[in-house]
Formats: structure tokens, sequence, C-alpha cells
């Protein structure tokens, strides 16, 4: 049966979806499965952020993100207030969501190198926005940083499989699914 194990249904805030779909896949585990519809939603959902960043132990961030300054100003300020310090950031002054989308598959590999060596010292990379290639250079990073990453799309997966008490540990999309 499909689904057999549990059904995820996830509301996006904004289309396009073809990235969240493809990156939310390749993190589930057998006979799980996500259903997607997208909404005009202003409200941003932070449960799944903040577990992840406390199970990773995650309180000084370098944030790497696709945003103008003025959005990742904007995020940083949110961050501080959920008791998380923003060391550094980066971006990459797209406003978009289709521009965000045509980024090459290793543009947030660089990015979140750019944005670490800044704040060396961070306790690791949070890289929002699930239209943004990531989740399949997440090992990548966390392998040649010595730090863990938590992106929008790792963090709502784990949040998920948490929540419904799936514990099986994913390889390869850093060390937040390998707490499962």
């Amino acid at each position: 049966m499909y689904g057999w194990r549990a059904r995820i249904g996830h509301i996006l805030p904004s289309i396009p979806l073809d990235n969240v779909i493809y990156e939310f896949a390749q993190m589930l585990p057998d006979g799980v499965i996500m259903s997607y519809t997208s909404l005009h939603v202003q409200q941003l959902v932070a449960a799944d952020l903040d577990r992840a960043m406390e199970k990773l132990e995650m309180k000084r961030i370098v944030l790497a993100a696709p945003y103008e300054q003025e959005r990742l100003d904007l995020l940083s300020q949110f961050l501080a207030r959920r008791g998380i310090e923003v060391l550094a950031m980066k971006g990459l002054n797209l406003r978009r969501a289709m521009d965000m989308g045509k980024l090459p598959m290793h543009a947030s590999y660089q990015l979140a190198r750019e944005a670490f060596r800044q704040a060396p010292e961070a306790d690791g990379v949070y890289m929002p926005c699930s239209r943004v290639p990531v989740v399949g250079s997440i090992e990548d990073i966390e392998t040649d940083l010595g730090k863990p990453v938590v992106t929008s799309a790792q963090a709502m997966v784990w949040w998920a499989l948490d929540v419904l008490d799936i514990h099986a540990p994913i390889s390869n999309y850093g060390a937040l699914m390998k707490t499962l």
C-alpha cells in the first residue's frame, strides 16, 4: 500500500513546488509519502526549526540563503527572538522563487562555504528556503566544514518523521537525519 507507514501533508506558502517535492522525496524512508499543496500563507511555522537546532545544539549559527539583504536581516531578527545568534550571513540577492529554482546544484555548497568562512566558530550552518537545491549537498558541506547543517526541507522532513515516531536514521542528508 502506498504510504503504508505514514502519510504527511505539507502546505507551502508559494509555488512552484518542483524542487521541494524532489528534495523531500529523497529523504523519506520506505513506506512514507508526502502530499503537497500551496497556499499564500504569511505565517512562518518554526517548530521544526526550533527542534532541529536544539537537537544539534546549534545556538550560534551562520545563515546562508538566496535572499536579499533586507530579508536576511529580518530572518536574523526572527532567529534572535528564538534564542539563536547569527554570527554571519551570506545571501545571493535573489527575490523571486523562479530565480532561486534556477540555481545549479553546487550553488548551495558554495554559499555555505562562503558564509562559514566569515564565522568558523559557529555551531553550524542554517540554510532556509526549500526552493533552492540543497539536500544533495548537506553531507558534503558538513564533511568539509566539520559542522552540522540544517535546511528548511531537511528540518521539515525530520520533524514530521520524529512526530510520527518513525525512527529510521537516514544517511547522506546530514547529522540531523541520522538522529532519527
